[in-house]
């Protein structure tokens, strides 16, 4: 979601004075959404607030209405009706999805640690594996597989520690991972590279 500081259709409203910009409101079966803080995005020429965003990624699929909360400098605060936006939502990963440390040096004995973050309503989870192939497209090793819900928060549980499926230490160079999320009913993937160095 992106905004400005005006109010259509008539005249501007100054950005001077904000301080804050939140993005709330209602989903599907009057659902409360949390008020979450937009990104300031104007630039030094700019007044504050004049250019914001939020990435806003809803867990289900239906009608919401968003509301903008914009505080002021002291403290005052002022709610707009948002609009009414209807969202169809499929399994995905929210963000990036990469590994680290990355690259991965075998001499110091380090793991790779793969970050992710599933889309998943509160109480939904999924299932997650983690395969590594080479570059000729062969796997090299995969993880067991993982049930997850959603958040950042297994860069200590799913782990590589740089070997093969014979539990031998791979080779020095490029290899490509893929992590696979699956619910029930939907399929999502994501990849990226990996470094591994001496």
């Amino acid at each position: 979601l992106k905004g400005t500081a005006s109010d259509p259709p008539t005249k501007d409203v100054p950005a001077s004075g904000v301080a804050l910009v939140e993005i709330g409101g209602y989903g599907p079966d009057d659902e409360e959404i949390e008020w979450t803080p937009a990104v300031d995005e104007s630039t030094e020429q700019e007044e504050p607030w004049s250019e914001w965003s939020l990435d806003f990624l809803p867990t289900k699929s239906g009608k919401y209405e968003l509301k903008i909360r914009v505080t002021d400098n002291a403290g005052n605060q002022e709610i707009y009706d948002g609009g009414e936006l209807e969202f169809t939502v499929s399994l995905n990963f929210k963000g990036d999805v990469y590994v680290w440390p990355n690259p991965i040096s075998r001499s110091r004995g380090d793991k790779a640690h793969f970050s992710f973050d599933v889309n998943l309503p509160p109480d939904a989870t999924a299932q997650v594996t983690v395969t590594v192939y080479d570059v000729a497209g062969d796997p090299v090793w995969q993880s067991q597989t993982y049930t997850v819900k959603r958040g950042r928060d297994y860069d200590e549980v799913v782990t590589w520690d740089c070997t093969n499926q014979f539990g031998q230490k791979v080779a020095t160079g490029i290899y490509v991972f893929r992590i696979e999320a699956y619910d029930g009913k939907n399929r999502t993937n994501r990849t990226g590279r990996i470094l591994v160095v001496r």
